[in-house]
């Protein structure tokens, strides 16, 4: 630890380069380093190296921006002198900062990165300033707008590969940040954007990128690239008011594939990146994923035919689902597998509430949910992934709260309500049985955990109890306290049934659970239903009870006492 800051900077630049001109194999060992510059700490320590130099800059670059106002207002040079000029004064800057990188990569990139600038800033006083790359708005002008962006792009192009060559992770980051800006000074005002070929300029940008974080691993740039996509994206859709039906010269189909080659771009990256580093998990690859699914529906929903939207959810649905299982094969990491089940589930729902609305709506969303998790482990072998993605009833958990307190239940019973509970119950039961197997099938140290089966067959009996207590009140015939008293005898005789059961088959927590529910009734009837019932209801209740309890009192005693008489003869 005690060499690093006696190397002097130029050292530390020179070693990361040597690989680079060596063998593949020897390319990997600066990677570390370099994979260190985009963590947050790393934005302290480049600002502290070679800070005097990078200030330089920058005041070179407001100086220059300034001068370019001031010789076009004043009219010092010709608008074609001071062209040339300023492109030939980033050139040669851009040109000396490639060849110091040589020597010195850090204090060469700051010169590299200020020729870029200098040549954007140069094309953008034009534009701005003498319109010369705008032939709508002077006649006999120089060049038309693409000319411009070629122009711009082609000098971040170039610091682009600089960075990949020598491995400074902040010279793709500045050259993807000023790409995404610079078509906002080709077309400085409305009405000037042609939008099929602005996002195709986008297009090529992010294919650039992504081809960038395939050469040198930097995998936040996928995320970068991703944010300032969306960014782009939601400028149009907001402050434009582009969207289905309302473009330009028809460009509609053209920009949707490209938004949906972009969204494949952005997939394919992050699978092959969290596939190729399986064993070190990157949470900018979990938050790309996450944005994808997103940037995908604000593409659907603002580009695509509202014929189309649930059939083309649907689609990209499956393909996630096909990123998590080869995830799930090729990797130990169970969370980018789930949080890819977690966006297939969303795009499915959100196709399903297109299509259906009202009790409909929560019946389909929770036999979507249950069909992902139950096909889920054969899909990826992991009792973990198939668990971790029951979770994801908390959505119809939650949507099916409304059906508990709907004024419905006091007319009828057989109504949207009864189905959606009744619905619920038995797709908790039925998913929750079949976790509980799979669990007991599979017997590894890698399976263990909370066993989540036994969760949601807690929750289809909370379900269970509702519907008793709601269908009984919903029944004129059993009024007057005999609809309470109907409840709560059902749920004495299901807690002691499950706490017999858990008792004689040495299953603690349904011993618990019977318990609880037991005492919990025993407690209402003593405490509240004793004062508040009527006096018929009231004796029903606990005559029909004391009974039961008599009953199965005896009955469970006596299978006890003729227990040790038959272990006898066997010792």
């Amino acid at each position: 630890m005690a060499d690093g800051p006696q190397d002097p900077q130029e050292e530390l630049d020179n070693k990361q380069k040597e690989p680079d001109e060596s063998s593949p194999d020897s390319s990997e060992s600066p990677q570390p380093n370099n994979d260190s510059q985009p963590k947050g700490p790393g934005l302290i320590r480049w600002l502290k190296e070679d800070w005097l130099l990078k200030l330089g800059a920058l005041f070179v670059i407001l100086a220059v921006a300034w001068f370019i106002s001031e010789a076009v207002s004043r009219n010092w040079v010709g608008p074609i002198v001071l062209l040339t000029i300023g492109l030939l004064f980033g050139l040669c800057v851009s040109v000396g900062g490639f060849w110091l990188m040589n020597h010195r990569t850090n204090q060469g990139a700051v010169l590299k990165v200020l020729g870029s600038l200098i040549i954007i800033a140069t094309v953008a006083g034009a534009q701005f300033q003498e319109q010369f790359f705008d032939t709508e708005q002077v006649k006999g002008a120089l060049f038309p707008p693409v000319v411009a962006l070629g122009i711009m792009f082609l000098s971040l192009v170039a610091t682009t590969v600089a960075s990949v060559a020598y491995r400074v992770y902040w010279m793709s980051v500045v050259a993807l940040v000023a790409g995404m800006y610079i078509p906002n000074v080709v077309t400085p005002n409305e009405g000037q954007i042609d939008v099929l070929l602005e996002f195709t300029y986008y297009l090529i940008l992010v294919l650039g990128t992504l081809w960038t974080v395939f050469v040198t691993k930097w995998r936040s740039l996928t995320l970068i690239a991703l944010i300032l996509m969306g960014y782009r994206s939601f400028w149009y859709w907001v402050t434009q008011g582009l969207r289905r039906g309302e473009f330009p010269q028809g460009d509609e189909q053209g920009v949707l594939a490209i938004g949906f080659v972009l969204v494949l771009a952005f997939f394919i990256t992050n699978t092959a990146n969290i596939i190729q580093n399986r064993n070190e998990r990157s949470v900018a690859d979990l938050f790309s994923a996450g944005l994808n699914g997103l940037f995908l529906l604000g593409w659907v929903f603002a580009f695509l035919p509202g014929s189309w939207d649930s059939l083309a959810l649907l689609a990209w649905a499956i393909v996630f689902v096909g990123g998590a299982v080869g995830i799930a094969r090729r990797t130990n990491d169970i969370l980018p597998v789930i949080l890819y089940g977690a966006i297939s589930v969303m795009l499915v729902g959100v196709a399903t509430a297109l299509q259906f609305d009202g009790p409909a709506l929560k019946i389909a969303l929770m036999l979507e949910v249950a069909a992902i998790v139950l096909a889920s482990y054969p899909l990826v072998r992991n009792v973990k992934v198939t668990e971790n993605l029951s979770l994801l009833f908390v959505i119809p958990f939650v949507l099916s709260l409304t059906h508990l307190f709907s004024e419905k239940w006091g007319e009828s019973v057989w109504h949207g309500d009864f189905a959606v509970l009744a619905m619920f119950m038995v797709v908790l039961l039925l998913t929750g049985g079949d976790i509980k197997g799979l669990r007991a099938s599979v017997a590894s140290s890698e399976e263990e955990g909370e066993p989540m089966g036994n969760v949601l067959l807690i929750l289809a009996s909370l379900y269970f109890f509702a519907l008793i207590w709601l269908v009984s009140h919903s029944i004129e015939a059993l009024q007057d306290g005999f609809a309470t008293g109907l409840s709560l005898v059902m749920y004495a005789i299901s807690g002691l049934a499950l706490y017999i059961f858990g008792d004689t088959k040495g299953v603690l927590g349904v011993r618990v659970y019977g318990a609880i529910i037991f005492a919990a009734v025993i407690a209402r009837l003593l405490i509240v239903d004793v004062w508040d019932m009527s006096i018929l209801p009231r004796i029903a209740t606990f005559f029909f009870l004391g009974l039961v309890f008599i009953g199965v009192a005896l009955v469970w005693k006596r299978e006890h006492d003729s227990e040790p008489q038959k272990e006898k003869p066997e010792a």
